[in-house]
């Protein structure tokens, strides 16, 4: 699982920093080696419920980075 958290630091500093959210997204292991089938869950940033829920769906993860897979899924969730 892949999990990001989205903080402001106040002025900078981590000391003071505020949860804005959180991403989650989960392989469901029923991709193959060169494509993966992810869930994807954008929290609310008491954890509480999911603002919203997604998928990735054939992603080429041999030849994209992470971060292509982050945008993916926040293009498909959102």
């Amino acid at each position: 699982m892949i999990k990001v958290t989205i903080e402001l630091w106040p002025h900078g500093y981590e000391a003071n920093k505020l949860l804005l959210g959180t991403i989650l997204i989960a392989n469901t292991g029923t991709g193959t080696k060169s494509r993966g089938n992810y869930d994807v869950v954008l929290m609310n940033k008491k954890h509480t419920k999911p603002l919203r829920i997604g998928r990735v769906e054939n992603f080429p993860r041999l030849s994209k980075n992470v971060y292509h897979l982050l945008k993916k899924a926040l293009e498909n969730t959102l």
